[in-house]
């Protein structure tokens, strides 16, 4: 599982654990631990069932499991920003995985004297106050408020051709077949199987014809959301500056290249108006000149 996708997420995990904030793992079930998970301190992770609605202001980044819906999923993204929550929801061993790459920042609980492992502690529920600037040490408050783009997947890419071939395909009409999938995961790094993408409504499986398997997939309710929404401001707001910061080049550049596609249209357009005025020009000199032949 240590592909592009992997590695960037775990560094991002170890920045959020060594700037002192928390991460949280949403959608998970007591029934989930096993021995590593349930002695991890929660002070660093804490693991919330799927009837938990509001994060912790100290929680940094969510991990989504695959029991989340599409709506759970799109909460989280309004409370703490799209780049602070896992594009995909993981698998259970995904997850386990992915915190025992951590497992030296994570800490465990004699390590540091928590009690009830593997619980969300009442005080911790009812932590919304934002972090006071004064008390954070430099690390943290660059973490905070440095302008950052997280890159953790290539799903934009992914989503454009994933559409391109279901649109070009002429036999199934808006359908990917297995091999054409496949073919797109490995070409854009994406690690999560075809059952993970199906349970974060990326895909849907469809079945041929006098078929019993599946072979073929359509885009989902989160892929058509990827590829139709802009991205949105987030609501918090530390995140919302950044994302405003991040911006910016973008936007300084697409308003650049409308001001050259304005100038050519204008361009344009005076030529056809010259034009234009030319062909009035000629169309009264050749009154002109049939009035008097129709005078002699």
């Amino acid at each position: 599982m240590q592909n592009r996708q992997t590695e960037s997420l775990i560094q991002r995990l170890h920045q959020v654990l060594k700037s002192g904030l928390k991460i949280a793992v949403f959608g998970w079930r007591d029934s989930n631990h096993n021995d590593f998970t349930r002695k991890l301190s929660k002070k660093k992770i804490i693991f919330l069932e799927i009837s938990f609605r509001r994060l912790p202001t100290s929680v940094a980044f969510v991990l989504l499991t695959g029991f989340i819906s599409h709506a759970h999923q799109k909460s989280l993204i309004k409370q703490k920003g799209k780049d602070s929550i896992s594009p995909i929801p993981f698998g259970i061993g995904e997850i386990k995985v992915i915190l025992e790459a951590c497992a030296d920042l994570l800490g465990s609980v004699s390590e540091t004297s928590d009690s009830e492992p593997g619980t969300v502690p009442d005080q911790v529920l009812e932590d919304h106050t934002e972090p006071n600037p004064d008390e954070l040490n430099d690390e943290v408050l660059e973490f905070l408020t440095a302008p950052r783009r997280f890159e953790m997947s290539n799903y934009d890419e992914f989503t454009a051709s994933f559409l391109e071939e279901a649109k070009r395909n002429k036999k199934q009409s808006g359908l990917v077949g297995k091999k054409v999938l496949s073919k797109l995961r490995k070409q854009f790094g994406i690690e999560a199987s075809p059952p993970t993408l199906i349970s974060g409504n990326w895909i849907v499986p469809q079945i041929g014809e006098n078929k019993r398997q599946i072979g073929w997939y359509k885009a989902g309710p989160q892929m058509l959301d990827n590829a139709g929404n802009e991205k949105f401001e987030p609501s918090d707001p530390l995140e919302r500056m950044k994302y405003l910061i991040s911006i910016k080049p973008d936007l300084q550049k697409k308003l650049e290249e409308m001001k050259k596609q304005k100038d050519e249209q204008a361009a344009l357009f005076d030529k056809k108006m010259a034009e234009i005025r030319e062909k009035i020009e000629k169309c009264l000199k050749a009154e002109e000149v049939f009035q008097s032949v129709k005078n002699l």
